[in-house]
């Protein structure tokens, strides 16, 4: 039932031209091997035919799959000004087009087409930042999935390579979602470190081993059994930085038996990477908001530090940059954030222009703009190595 898994390793940029050191005032970890999603304002939906009436609601089905990526929030449909915007989901809409299913060998013989619709990013962005609503950045963790299955013998891996429905299965709950996600080789490297009867066990440390050299993120590993009713079991087990949590979950022979497990991974990482869903609006109206303190060393030219300024304020989540210091050794910047400090250090761990450094004992200031002071005590901070992206 389930299935091979297939993929490579991503790569790591490991080379640059050039580089600039940055200090940060918050503690960062490792990078990470995250990705940008590029199927976030796309959706496809199976429709029994051409017509117009089934494409209006095929879009508007599209479009909540959409806001669901893009916020990470389950609750979404319910929240300020989402009904309007599921009422007239033309009004986003960039282009739409049919394909024939895989499975369609004849035109004629099915009339069943793949619907793509792609919505306008700009346009929804807008919306929701107008109504108070927080976007889950594009850039997410990547998740190296494990999986082994009970047989009449014992346990093997799951390899979906040779079930193409259970693969298309755990693709489709992860693109859901918006969540990327890659596969190990399964060869004798990896049954090396992470035996069978080890893999089955989910015992944390032998996945870890047999999980570095993929790189990724965050791993997910699970153990699964069909019971005599038919009734798809399934413990796993998500680790995440130094995080891990297990879920139990169970799925009937016509559902998707990934999409439990990967609701609750996404939720946890929405939780991580954006401000609380509950406190959007307080978030969007400057309460709980924080602010990170950083120090650039070696900005030897004005168009070094004007693309400097250019790319922090891109970051997801920065709402102002302030230059606080300027001298010929080094520039300090006060980011004002909608984030809190462990949200924003989580989605610096997904930049691949921040680069940490060797730790140093080097100090940042973080300027309290609330008391009228433009200094506070100095912190224990964390080097990055900036990389400026290729234009």
């Amino acid at each position: 039932m389930l299935s091979h898994l297939l993929s490579l390793p991503t790569l790591r940029f490991a080379a640059a031209r050039f580089s600039l050191l940055i200090v940060f005032s918050i503690l960062i970890s490792s990078p990470a091997q995250s990705a940008e999603v590029p199927y976030l304002y796309q959706a496809e939906i199976t429709v029994a035919d051409q017509n117009l009436e089934t494409r209006k609601r095929a879009i508007e089905t599209a479009l909540q799959i959409v806001l669901l990526r893009v916020t990470g929030d389950t609750d979404i449909a319910n929240k300020p000004g989402v009904a309007t915007m599921l009422a007239q989901p033309e009004r986003y809409l960039t282009q739409f087009s049919y394909r024939q299913p895989a499975t369609n060998n004849s035109s004629n013989s099915n009339p069943e087409r793949i619907l793509i619709i792609d919505f306008q990013r700009k346009a929804i962005e807008g919306r929701l930042t107008a109504n108070n609503i927080v976007i889950w950045p594009a850039e997410r963790p990547r998740i190296l999935v494990w999986l082994t299955k009970e047989v009449p013998v014992g346990r093997e891996w799951v390899r979906f390579g040779d079930e193409a429905t259970a693969y298309s299965q755990l693709e489709s709950a992860m693109k859901k979602r918006g969540l990327p996600f890659e596969l190990p080789f399964l060869d004798l490297l990896d049954e090396r470190h992470l035996p069978l009867e080890m893999a089955g066990g989910l015992i944390i440390d032998s996945i870890l081993s047999a999980s570095a050299r993929y790189q990724a993120d965050a791993v997910l590993a699970g153990r699964s059994y069909v019971n005599r009713k038919g009734i798809l079991h399934t413990e796993w087990v998500l680790i995440a930085d130094r995080t891990t949590k297990r879920y139990r979950t169970s799925s009937l022979p016509q559902d998707n038996p990934f999409d439990p497990v990967i609701n609750h991974v996404a939720d946890f990482f929405a939780a991580q990477y954006t401000p609380s869903q509950e406190n959007g609006s307080a978030q969007a109206s400057g309460q709980n908001r924080s602010g990170v303190s950083i120090k650039i060393l070696s900005i030897k030219t004005v168009e070094q530090y004007a693309a400097l300024m250019r790319y922090v304020e891109q970051l997801s989540g920065v709402k102002n940059v302030y230059p606080t210091h300027v001298t010929n050794e080094f520039t300090e910047f006060y980011i004002d954030t909608e984030l809190k400090h462990q949200q924003f250090s989580n989605l610096l761990k997904l930049d691949k222009s921040l680069i940490p450094a060797p730790n140093q004992s080097i100090s940042a200031e973080k300027p309290n703009y609330s008391s009228g002071s433009r200094r506070s005590p100095r912190q224990r901070a964390t080097q990055f190595i900036w990389i400026p992206p290729h234009p």
